[in-house]
């Protein structure tokens, strides 16, 4: 089956059907986008957290080498506590930190386990011999050999410090591959938001074309038909003849009546011709005749002059929308309370002539702050509204073109 020869309102389905399947999709790429780049923004925070992790270890542990130098040059106690109960508990907390952050990653699991092999060997090489040769005065020169320049202490603090590097650099690395992808993210649903508008505009304006070719032009046809017809007209071609919908069932009611017209004109004449001898009777039969075609016509435009409801209110709609081109309004909602008209961009083409026309009327316009027009107004009823915005939109519109 066409289009043409489906319903009114199955036409107007389809088109709506179409122009919701559009705006579906573009929610769920948008959807799906979304739920990507959040998960991004955990694995950035994770690697965040484990970049910070990573320097509170680096710190903890220059600090053990510090308080370590520090007790061997002075010998005061005081450092070694610092060191034991202070420094490297949280050094291994940083540690473990790391290790809950990793959650089960075997290489991020591998790199803290770099970490910890390497401080034991750095605890056994130089930190232990040291507290333990520096606590004696006889033999703490020793000790002081150990932390010399590229001494014992400094050959097993470097695989530490190396371990703890790549830790940071793996964290840097998953930043920027991180920021990259909520780039990529951001540039996608803004090509996802822009394609989906620009597809649904032309749906929407495709569908206002196919709607007016499918049913306003064949109803003004058929308007323009039946005046026509009740002017007298039989010889008017009627449009529509064949077509499966509405229009097409009142296209046969249409013809009916022109058959009608046709036979009963071919009747009068006929009993013209038959009743020529008396004047009185023709003259009758003529005022007859004529009370009938008037009562024909009276019936005709009394039975398909008005337009149909939907019919009206889709040619609303289409006015509505290229008013809202004119205005260069994006969207209003109106209410039974009042109307709300937005802008695209927040850009209006003449701003200083409708701010005049707001000061002019501003108990029942007002502009927002937020660049919105607000116009009060009691509509009650769907078609009150629909009246109203086709009012306020050529206003705009009006307006706009200065």
């Amino acid at each position: 089956m066409s289009f043409g020869n489906l319903k009114i309102p199955q036409k107007l389905m389809a088109v709506f059907a179409v122009m919701l399947a559009t705006i579906m999709a573009m929610g769920v790429a948008l959807y799906v986008n979304k739920v990507n780049l959040g998960h991004s923004v955990e694995r950035t925070e994770r690697a965040y957290e484990m970049l910070r992790a990573a320097d509170t270890a680096a710190f903890r542990l220059t600090r053990q080498e510090n308080s370590l130098r520090g007790f061997l040059l002075s010998g005061d106690p005081y450092y070694v506590k610092r060191l034991e109960e202070a420094h490297k508990p949280k050094f291994l907390k940083a540690l473990d930190k790391i290790k809950t952050l990793a959650d089960g990653d075997t290489e991020d699991l591998a790199r803290v386990t770099a970490v910890e092999t390497a401080y034991a060997n750095y605890r056994k090489k130089a930190i232990e011999p040291g507290e333990q040769l520096g606590a004696d005065p006889a033999t703490r020169p020793q000790a002081v050999e150990l932390v010399r320049n590229d001494g014992v202490a400094d050959q097993a603090v470097g695989p530490v410090e190396d371990a703890i590097e790549a830790i940071t650099k793996n964290a840097e690395e998953e930043l920027a591959t991180e920021a990259a992808a909520q780039q990529k993210a951001s540039l996608q649903s803004t090509i996802v938001l822009a394609v989906g508008i620009l597809v649904t505009a032309g749906i929407a304006i495709a569908g206002g074309l196919l709607l007016t070719g499918a049913i306003a032009r064949p109803v003004a046809a058929m308007t323009n038909a039946m005046r026509r017809l009740a002017a007298g007209d039989n010889s008017v071609a009627i449009p529509a003849m064949g077509r499966k919908d509405e229009i097409g069932d009142m296209a046969g009611a249409v013809v009916y009546f022109k058959d009608a017209a046709i036979e009963k004109i071919r009747i009068e004449q006929a009993a013209a011709e038959e009743r020529q001898a008396a004047e009185g009777e023709r003259a009758a039969n003529e005022a007859e005749k004529a009370a009938d075609r008037e009562a024909l016509a009276a019936e005709m435009i009394d039975r398909f002059g008005p337009l149909p409801p939907e019919t009206d209110s889709l040619l609303k709609v289409v006015a509505i929308k290229g008013l809202c081109r004119e205005a260069n309004v994006a969207k209003i909602d109106v209410g039974p309370k009042g109307a709300v008209a937005s802008f695209r961009n927040d850009e209006f083409a003449n701003p200083l002539d409708l701010m005049q026309f707001v000061a002019k009327n501003s108990l029942i316009w007002k502009v927002r702050p937020d660049q919105k027009v607000v116009v009060k107004g009691e509509w009650e009823t769907p078609a009150q509204r629909l009246d109203a915005a086709e009012k306020i939109l050529t206003q705009l519109a009006k307006l706009a073109k200065g």
